[in-house]
């Protein structure tokens, strides 16, 4: 999984679905190595992947706009066209509408809150269900959404996201039919 919140964070780092529970006593965990993807963080990673690189480059481009006052769309605005000069993402950001490009980002911008409103619901309806159903459950979305989070940001099929996160083979048939659903 990858990381690109503003939180200073660690290059890597382990999630634990267990963690997310005040008493966890079940059989089953979920355990995620999290890359943090930031600009001038993780270098190994980020000199490996040009997409990584160039998202990276342009995330911090938008943030040190907003910072010194812009809006988030003339943020954008002038991000993409530094990515462009600079050839990051160049090819992306010449087939996409900047409409497209700033509905997509501020998509992203919301999304770490989406996340977090959408964790806490799941903690609730776990613990009404019964620990053991709700384990599983949030296994199962919490991949679910590691999965398409992985597609989205990195324009992965669900083979390749799949391979990213680790997801053991047997398990794959069933992750594939359920991002394909929802």
């Amino acid at each position: 999984m990858f990381y690109n919140g503003e939180a200073e964070m660690p290059d890597m780092w382990v999630l634990r679905l267990s963690d997310a529970f005040e008493r966890c006593q079940g059989d089953i965990e979920l355990a995620v190595k999290v890359l943090n993807i930031n600009d001038k963080r993780n270098r190994p990673i980020l000199e490996k992947s040009h997409a990584l690189r160039s998202y990276s480059v342009f995330v911090a481009k938008v943030r040190e706009s907003v910072k010194s006052g812009n809006a988030l769309e003339v943020a954008i605005s002038e991000a993409t066209r530094y990515c462009i000069a600079h050839n990051y993402l160049e090819d992306y950001f010449r087939q996409k509408q900047e409409e497209e490009v700033f509905d997509m980002l501020n998509f992203a911008w919301n999304q770490e809150r989406a996340l977090e409103v959408r964790a806490e619901e799941a903690r609730a309806e776990g613990l009404s269900q019964g620990l053991s159903q709700g384990l599983s459950q949030g296994v199962l979305e919490t991949t679910i959404t590691a999965i398409r989070n992985v597609m989205q940001s990195m324009n992965f099929s669900v083979e390749k996201a799949m391979d990213v996160l680790q997801i053991p083979a047997d398990e794959r048939a069933k992750y594939a039919a359920l991002v394909g659903q929802r």
